[in-house]
C-alpha cells in the first residue's frame, strides 16, 4: 500500500520534528552513542566514527532493535478504517 499525499505530508512534518529536537540536543550537547541493529546487521559496519565512539557490547552497550512495522501501522490506517 502506497502513501497518500496527506500520509507523505505528515510523515515529512514528523521528520522535520524528529530532526529538529535531534538537532537542538546536539547542540546543547548531547551526543549519545546509539547505533541499531536489524537482522544482524548493524550501523557500526558504515559508522566513519566507529573508532572514536566507544560503543563496546562487551562494556554492557546495547544496540537498538526496531521492529517492522506494516505500513497501514505506519500510517495509522487501522485506527482510520482506511485500506
Amino acid at each position: 500500500n502506497l502513501a497518500d499525499e496527506d500520509e507523505m505530508q505528515e510523515t515529512l512534518e514528523f521528520a522535520k520534528k524528529i530532526a529538529g529536537k535531534t538537532l537542538r540536543a546536539i547542540m546543547r550537547g548531547r551526543i549519545e552513542v546509539s547505533p541499531t541493529e536489524y537482522h544482524g546487521k548493524t550501523a557500526c559496519k558504515y559508522c566513519p566514527y566507529i573508532s572514536i565512539c566507544c560503543f563496546d557490547t562487551t562494556a554492557g552497550c546495547r544496540y537498538r532493535r526496531p521492529r517492522a512495522v506494516t505500513a497501514d501501522k505506519f500510517f495509522g490506517r487501522e485506527n482510520k478504517g482506511k485500506n
